[in-house]
């Protein structure tokens, strides 16, 4: 059986790679090396793990990869930690086959380390679990022979789950319900730019302008508010905001969402209207049929997400116009990915599958 060694650190990744492992579980043989928001998924998911340190050195990857003789090393990327580089390096030096699996629609030259010589750092395969990020790879000269389009088990899980979800949902409220979909972009562009203001709004500004549109819509229309915290965001990140005396007045109308304790699914189908910032669990909720709003606020007018069904504000007075006017009392039907089996199909080609 075809034993495969997976490492992970980031919550986007880890969301996939899990859902990957939990579909083939019977298929293949899975040993698992995660560390931070990765850990408590595939924990979440029932998967046995192996717990890695976020400051792994080549030497400690080389060990790991000595001592477990995989047949194929697969690795998530991301921003968070980039230890899987070490996983890549030991597994190709000793012949061994490696593949990443790209998540989300931006920054994939930099999970490889660019410009400095990113392509030296580059699995012989790279993964991709739909048409948007095949494409975009394509683009940004990621080796065309290196690129494989696969399942993206995670999507196929979340069209399962949203038709559960909305057949016992019940009735909806006649309140407006709005989902505010946090992540931690002060500490991103922090890291990436060497400025957290950089992109022209933090998650901060948009939990103010949320709460001051809350506060405008008093007396001419009936809101809830719940904000979902990142799997990386500690569950008092925006008490200072909440308990601000400006939004005091708010207080029984907001909720605050632990990823660890309900489903994105879960918290979607509870709302009518998705707020976040170009990231992955905005499309979770387009793709659960949610009414998807990425709001930056004075941020460059670029689309980091593929999706055009995804409407995009830029202005604190146009969000305030949608939320107050726009009629979102009909749930949108939700969207239906194929699901397909193309991950063994990837196996095979690679020649890492023993039948």
């Amino acid at each position: 059986m075809t034993k495969v060694l997976v490492v992970c650190h980031d919550a986007g990744a880890a969301n996939i790679l899990s859902a990957l492992v939990k579909k083939y579980r019977r298929d293949f043989k899975w040993i698992s090396y995660v560390s931070g928001p990765a850990k408590d998924i595939f924990l979440k998911e029932g998967i046995s793990v192996h717990s890695c340190p976020i400051k792994l050195k080549p030497e400690g990857a080389s060990k790991i990869v000595d001592r477990q003789n995989p047949d194929l090393v697969l690795t998530g990327t991301g921003w968070q930690s980039a230890y899987y580089l070490n996983f890549i390096k030991a597994a190709k030096a000793k012949k061994i086959k490696t593949a990443s699996f790209l998540d989300h629609w931006c920054n994939y030259r930099q999970r490889f380390g660019f410009p400095a010589g990113w392509k030296d750092n580059l699995p012989d395969f790279v993964f991709t679990g739909d048409k948007w990020s095949y494409e975009l790879a394509q683009k940004e000269g990621f080796p065309k022979n290196a690129l494989l389009q696969v399942e993206n088990p995670y999507f196929e899980d979340i069209c399962r789950k949203a038709v559960n979800q909305y057949q016992k949902g019940g009735k909806r409220s006649a309140k407006l319900r709005i989902l505010y979909l946090s992540g931690p972009v002060y500490e991103h562009a922090a890291k990436l730019h060497k400025d957290p203001y950089s992109r022209g709004y933090t998650e901060y500004s948009i939990m103010e302008h949320l709460l001051k549109i809350m506060k405008l819509s008093k007396g001419t229309r009936s809101l809830e508010f719940r904000v979902r915290l990142h799997p990386a965001e500690k569950i008092d990140k925006y008490a200072e905001i909440i308990n601000n005396h400006d939004f005091k007045e708010l207080k029984r109308q907001i909720t605050v969402s632990s990823a660890f304790k309900n489903t994105l699914i879960k918290d979607c189908a509870w709302s009518n209207l998705v707020i976040g910032s170009e990231s992955m669990a905005l499309v979770t909720a387009f793709i659960s049929g949610r009414y998807a709003v990425s709001y930056r606020p004075g941020a460059e007018r670029k689309k980091y997400l593929p999706q055009k069904e995804i409407k995009r504000i830029y202005s604190f007075n146009r969000l305030k116009d949608l939320i107050m006017d726009h009629d979102f009392s009909q749930a949108k039907k939700y969207s239906r990915i194929a699901p397909k089996k193309l991950f063994k199909m990837a196996l095979e080609k690679i020649g890492c599958r023993k039948g």
